[in-house]
């Protein structure tokens, strides 16, 4: 019996993996937008596995040849001289593989491309299966830390059945990942007895230090606890074991610098400067500022979105006996939350992605809420009751995909160093613009392009840019240099081939607005930042949605270098 709160955690986890590898088997959408560029950078961390004994040997053309005429004769003393190198070589290359996010996600995702191929809905059930186990294990160390092991339990299945938690962890996004690291670096900061505990407080090195490795941001989440404990450690400056606490803070310092600072070392300049170009951002697309109230208010009422109304009921009618009851855990519980929303505000750029690590916490104080609730009948009610409640309407809004949304169905083709490959995409365009596929004509597309003119004994080569996004389609040809750009993704996703020369020969731009002045707006606002091609594309032709929404349709002029040629 002591065991079966656990059990039940371990049950649930299985759960959810089975429920989403079916949802992703079902689910024909190709990855787009950030989930392409995640597993874009997955395949290429799984490149850099596969040829690491190579990476180090780019530049002396000698050295190189040398190795590649060895290969040709003898593979297997090759791979042996590259060997004892190739281990290094392949960490180093993933770290810095890009400078847009640290690599943990990728060093969790490239094995599995290695192992399963390029299959995106692979990877994304091995981070589904590696980080809600994650998760899931340190909720229940967290309730069971704070209130038993049945709260942990609790807790574990409230976040999971969260829109935002157990939605989130089907695509290849890294806010998941996220909450879980940061969730674990929580339990093992309550573990640490605010430092009095060594290897408490190593653990919670540890654990912060993965959490930055998965994401920039996660010092915000884990400032709230991170005070909490440090004010506790101030408070008894002056009893016997005050310098081994401090020692045992340092000690979680030193730990949590060697496991980050590979990254965050090299990578800070950038990552400052990133930062600053989503404030700008931010201010010009017209976001929230920092004096409206509005903006301190948008993500507490987000909250009815990503943990549902259901979630929102339960947390109300436990915030009472979690606050009024006697018991640890409140402040790192609430400023968890709390902290990480007001540092967030300061952020004019809004997304609701960007608060879900703390939906854990909001899980924790339902859990434990619920737990202090003082008499037992009316707490198992709520406890179960809740459960049952959240986890019917879970599933079956993920099966409410609306596969009458809008699918478009065409051919597109690419250039291969031996044959012409034709690949059936499946590209669907955002359900905000398309309420219904009933009155999109493919032909009509089709008609537009091929009234072109048809190419000069040549493949036509195309790609499209969903909501104006340009940057998707011109900057893909710039992630990796071409002499590694050789993998191409399985037929139904994006096609990535070491022939294409970059440049879309199409793009397709929708408009957030009716009408078509707003999708040219649109295009220009994008286009804009690349001088050079500023002028590379002429508008075609227009496709009418319903409920007179447009895309435009561009191409790019004739005698430019690149696939026209």
């Amino acid at each position: 019996m002591r065991r079966l709160p656990a059990l039940l955690v371990v049950l649930l986890w299985a759960a959810h993996i089975v429920h989403d590898a079916v949802w992703l088997c079902r689910d024909l959408r190709p990855p787009h937008d950030d989930f392409a560029a995640h597993y874009q950078r997955a395949v290429k961390s799984a490149f850099h596995l596969r040829h690491s004994g190579r990476v180090l040997l780019k530049e002396p053309e000698g050295l190189r040849d040398g190795l590649n005429d060895l290969d040709d004769e003898s593979p297997w003393l090759a791979r042996a001289a590259s060997a004892p190198i190739a281990g290094p070589i392949a960490l180093g290359a993933q770290i810095h593989v890009s400078s847009s996010y640290p690599p943990l996600g990728y060093l969790v995702a490239a094995p599995v491309v290695l192992v399963a191929g390029e299959d995106p809905d692979a990877v994304v059930l091995a981070w589904d299966a590696v980080f809600l186990g994650v998760l899931f294990f340190a909720l229940f160390r967290i309730g069971r830390e704070i209130a038993g092991p049945w709260t942990g339990a609790l807790a574990a299945a409230i976040a999971g059945f969260y829109p935002w938690v157990g939605g989130l962890a089907r695509f290849l996004l890294l806010d998941v990942p996220l909450a879980a690291t940061v969730s674990l670096a929580v339990a093992a900061l309550l573990a640490s007895r605010d430092f009095s505990d060594r290897r408490g407080s190593l653990a919670f090195g540890a654990a912060a230090g993965l959490a930055m490795l998965t994401k920039q941001i996660a010092p915000v989440f884990l400032a709230g606890p991170f005070l909490v404990s440090t004010a506790a450690l101030w408070r008894r400056r002056l009893e016997p074991d005050s310098a081994r606490r401090r020692a045992n803070l340092a000690a979680a310092f030193l730990v949590g610098l060697a496991v980050a600072g590979c990254y965050y070392i090299p990578e800070f300049p950038r990552m400052v400067k990133h930062f600053f170009k989503i404030e700008a951002g931010g201010a010009v697309e017209g976001d929230l500022g920092r004096s409206d109230w509005a903006n301190y208010a948008y993500y507490p009422v987000a909250v009815v979105e990503q943990a549902g109304a259901v979630g929102v009921v339960l947390l109300g009618t436990a915030l009472v006996p979690f606050l009024v009851r006697p018991g640890a855990g409140k402040g790192a519980l609430l400023l968890w939350p709390a902290g990480s929303w007001l540092l967030l505000s300061l952020i004019t750029n809004k997304d609701l992605r960007y608060t879900v690590p703390y939906l854990p916490a909001l899980a924790l104080v339902t859990a434990v809420g619920i737990a202090r609730v003082p008499w037992r009948g009316p707490r198992a009610a709520i406890g179960i009751g809740g459960v049952l409640v959240l986890g019917t309407i879970y599933v079956h809004s993920s099966w409410d995909l609306g596969w009458e949304l809008l699918r478009m169905r065409t051919a597109t083709f690419y250039e291969h160093p031996e044959k012409d490959v034709r690949i059936d995409l499946h590209y669907p365009v955002n359900p905000e613009f398309v309420p219904s596929s009933a009155d999109w004509k493919t032909e009509d597309f089709l008609a537009i392009l091929e009234g072109q003119g048809k190419p000069r004994g040549k493949v036509l080569v195309w790609s499209l840019a969903i909501m104006g996004e340009v940057t998707h389609a011109i900057e893909a040809s710039q992630v990796v240099p071409e002499q590694e750009y050789r993998y191409g993704l399985r037929e139904g996703y994006y096609s990535i081939d070491w022939t294409w020369k970059g440049e879309p020969r199409f793009v397709l731009v929708p408009s957030k607005h009716r009408g078509t002045s707003g999708a040219r707006d649109r295009y220009l606002e994008n286009v804009a930042r690349w001088e050079s091609i500023r002028h590379e594309f002429r508008e075609i032709g227009t496709l009418e949605l319903p409920e007179g929404f447009v895309v435009l349709v561009y191409r790019r002029n004739e005698g430019e270098e690149g696939n026209d040629e």
